[in-house]
């Protein structure tokens, strides 16, 4: 159960980041983020 919120939380944070990532780089219009 620990390992699957572990996991839960690591996607969030690496989710986050890649929202970040696509901002700077104008990507979101490419990859449709919903």
């Amino acid at each position: 159960m620990k390992k699957i919120r572990h996991y839960l939380g690591a996607r969030k944070q690496v989710l986050a980041y890649f929202e970040r990532f696509t901002a700077n780089f104008g990507i979101e219009d490419i990859v449709p983020y919903s």
